[in-house]
């Protein structure tokens, strides 16, 4: 190729790429589209003695694929490996496999000419710049989503899922490194002894050990297991220190007052310390959401369901009968008037749970539901005044978590419904989320008004589905805003085809008991539920119903974010909110993990996909098995 050819072949590329990039966003899609004139370009294996397992074309594909995503050539032989894919996206045949490091780096040198990396080089740098222009990440940090021309006839000779699973699910521990880790920064010293890097894959051997991570002796245990020598070893206190200084806001100024009153170091306000972690927290969420659009199976736009997810802490608020002081003042706890004394030092942020006698942090947590990746988009901590802390307890009401929640999710994706729990039966649950433009469907806590309605259902000749249309509602005082708005609901009558539809305030008060709405055993076959949706037919609430119901299959599995939460000592919020988002974070890894390898798995196998009247398969990869994997694949930092 002559050295004048060079700018030609470089500018009809980039022609194409843009044509390209208006169509895709996967970047090993625009590679495998590009037409490039191999004729033009300098093959030195072209001679007679000369022979070679990989063709001249793929190779080509191969090395702009790493310019483009700016890969190493252990990066790039590692993605080939365990994308297959990629390699028959780029032409390779199915009985070479494809590159290892060494061939890569080997080829780049002795098998391209000059002019050939010239063109490669200089059309990668042109797309990233498209790219940029665009807005589009050109990294791919998950598998890509097969075409249908990719995936090869059967072979009689498969291995077996179990394994194929095995050897592909390594990929998805530089997901957790690349995501979750660059995500934290706890803005200490470089020169520090252990790095951030350090500190998180500690506290991810922690989270996947779950309730044996949670003491000192434990901590030790679990850094000898996993350190390479002594001068290795994480200690707790160095652990906690870091955590602490990520999740302390930079402008926080202590005074003295603060360290008189503590016996350590101060604990900035709670919704200061929350703030500063949702910051870094959201960045780890922008990377899974773009790395599940980058397989082309995010659909927009999303269902996202809001829950409360509770941390348990096995500490009770109040004084036992030994601890209590004569002048210490008693709270009247129920109705019979018995008086317990509350505690002085009792974490701010624990919540009496159902039961009465169970107590937790509690967070609520916004998840894409559906048939999308049931990513967890956002985490809010809830305050409520407990009944210990008397009138001077802080309380946020649900209307400002639901905002806080929405808020921060559409920041990542676009959303046009949010199903929440019934505890979030409120008008101005109901104002925030209309006021956002979108629809809600809530199950809705049953008053004797609810019960005349569901008595004309029942007692209806042949329907047994009903719709009240076009309510108002107005504003309660629960809506943060001094604004007056109102909007028009549906109410849907329903049988109660689960227990989940059988509508019991089990909402926990301040002193862990249920609230006071009006139920009937006799009236528990039907549920009410509202929506904002616009002319609800019956059949519509039918389906509009199952949605919800499907839902709890994602719930089901969304509580196993417990098993990725480690049992820590530790009062200081710091210390208890940094530790759930960590766990959230971790459960995302598995969710999109168990997904990706769902597609793989179908594209390969026959006879594999998603079972009749579930929402979404069974798990390929359990939270146990990824935890496994994990723990396997996770190199430590060192």
């Amino acid at each position: 190729m002559a050295d004048d050819d060079l700018p030609e072949i470089v500018e009809r590329l980039v022609e194409q790429a843009d044509t390209l990039l208006d169509n895709h966003d996967n970047i090993s899609q625009i590679v495998k589209h590009l037409d490039i004139p191999f004729d033009a370009l300098s093959d030195q294996y072209d001679q007679p003695q000369s022979s070679t397992r990989f063709g001249f074309a793929p190779i080509v594909r191969t090395f702009l694929y790493r310019e483009l995503c700016d890969y190493s050539d252990s990066e790039l032989a590692g993605r080939l490996d365990t994308w297959p894919y990629l390699t028959q996206r780029f032409g390779f045949s199915p009985d070479e496999g494809s590159p290892t490091q060494g061939g890569l780096s080997y080829m780049w040198r002795n098998r391209l000419g000059l002019d050939t990396r010239r063109v490669i080089n200089q059309t990668a740098e042109a797309i990233q710049s498209l790219a940029a222009d665009r807005d589009i990440r050109l990294t791919e940090v998950a598998p890509p989503a097969p075409d249908p021309d990719d995936v090869t006839d059967g072979d009689d000779e498969l291995e077996p899922v179990h394994h194929f699973v095995d050897r592909n699910v390594g990929q998805f521990m530089d997901l957790a490194r690349d995501t979750v880790f660059t995500a934290f920064d706890t803005g200490r010293a470089n020169n520090t002894k252990h790095a951030d890097d350090r500190v998180w894959y500690s506290q991810t051997k922690a989270s996947f050990l779950g309730e044996r991570s949670g003491t000192r002796v434990a901590f030790r245990s679990l850094n000898r297991q996993y350190g390479d020598k002594e001068t290795d070893v994480l200690h707790n206190d160095t652990h906690t220190r870091a955590v602490k200084k990520l999740a302390t806001p930079e402008t926080h100024q202590y005074e003295l007052s603060d360290y008189v009153e503590t016996d350590g170091t101060p604990t900035p306000p709670w919704r200061r310390i929350a703030n500063t972690i949702q910051d870094q927290y959201a960045d780890a969420v922008d990377g899974f959401v773009d790395a599940v659009r980058n397989t082309g199976m995010f659909q927009e736009p999303a269902v996202a369901a809001i829950d409360i997810t509770h941390d348990q802490f096995h500490v009770s608020p109040w004084k036992s009968e030994d601890e209590i002081e004569p002048d210490d003042e008693r709270i009247v706890v129920n109705d019979a008037g018995k008086t317990k004394v509350p505690k002085d030092d009792y974490p701010e942020m624990v919540e009496g749970m159902k039961g009465g006698h169970e107590y937790g942090y509690a967070y609520a947590t916004l998840t894409i539901v559906g048939n999308n990746v049931p990513l967890v988009l956002a985490v809010e901590p809830v305050r409520h005044n407990s009944i210990w802390e008397g009138d001077d307890g802080e309380s946020v009401s649900y209307a400002e978590i639901v905002d806080r929640l929405l808020e921060q999710a559409l920041e990542h994706v676009d959303l046009h419904m949010v199903m929440v729990d019934r505890g979030f039966d409120a008008h101005g649950v109901q104002d925030v989320i209309d006021s956002h433009d979108l629809t809600y469907l809530i199950p809705k806590q049953k008053y004797e008004r609810d019960l005349d309605g569901i008595e004309k259902v029942r007692n209806h000749e042949v329907a047994d589905i009903a719709v009240e249309p076009d309510v108002t509602l107005g504003t309660g005082a629960d809506t943060g805003t001094n604004e007056a708005r109102e909007h028009e609901v549906q109410f849907m009558y329903v049988p109660a085809q689960t227990e989940d539809f059988e509508v019991v305030d089990d909402r926990p008060t301040s002193n862990g008991e249920g609230g006071g709405s009006c139920e009937d055993t006799e009236e528990m076959s039907y549920a009410v539920f509202m929506t904002n949706r616009d002319d609800v037919s019956p059949d519509e609430a039918m389906g509009l119903i199952g949605r919800y119901e499907r839902r709890w299959d994602i719930e089901n599995a969304y509580k196993s974010i417990s098993r990725f939460l480690p049992s820590i000592a530790s009062t200081d919020f710091r210390m208890r909110c940094f530790s759930f988002m960590f766990a959230t974070l971790l459960y995302n890894v598995w969710r999109l993990t168990d997904y990706t390898m769902k597609v793989l798995v179908y594209e390969k196998y026959d006879g594999y996909g998603p079972e009749e009247g579930r929402l979404r398969p069974r798990p390929e990869i359990s939270a146990n098995g990824c935890i496994d994997s994990m723990l396997n694949c996770l190199p430590p930092p060192y």
